[in-house]
């Protein structure tokens, strides 16, 4: 070996012992980067989730309205008009319970004292 190739060697280990000390660059965590993708990806899910229930009430609001204008509640107010009918005796053929309760009453007598409809 010559001296300058030892001479070479020396200074290439100069350089190396040098930065001996100091971290390789992939050990270091870029804390500031990680804090603001964590911040970001939580305003993220925190809209995303609100947006995503907003858009379901919307939905169940929508066909709730679609239910009742898609059945109309005719059949059922006709039923309970030819009921209250029934007890008014409006339809032919029929008499008001209040006159059917007097005249159970007549034919039977008086209520006894102790019918269910006296409080206890």
């Amino acid at each position: 070996m010559t001296t300058e190739t030892v001479d070479h060697d020396h200074q290439d280990d100069a350089v190396h012992d040098s930065g001996h000390g100091d971290k390789p660059g992939y050990d270091d965590l870029n804390t500031p980067v990680i804090l603001l993708v964590g911040v970001i990806s939580a305003i993220v899910t925190f809209l995303t989730i609100a947006f995503v229930q907003g858009l379901c009430y919307k939905w169940q609001g929508s066909f709730i309205r679609e239910r009742i204008t898609d059945y109309p509640n005719t059949p059922i107010n006709k039923l309970i008009k030819d009921q209250k009918s029934m007890l008014t005796g409006d339809l032919p053929g029929t008499i008001s319970i209040e006159d059917s309760m007097n005249k159970v009453i007549a034919e039977y007598g008086h209520k006894p004292a102790d019918s269910p409809d006296k409080p206890h």
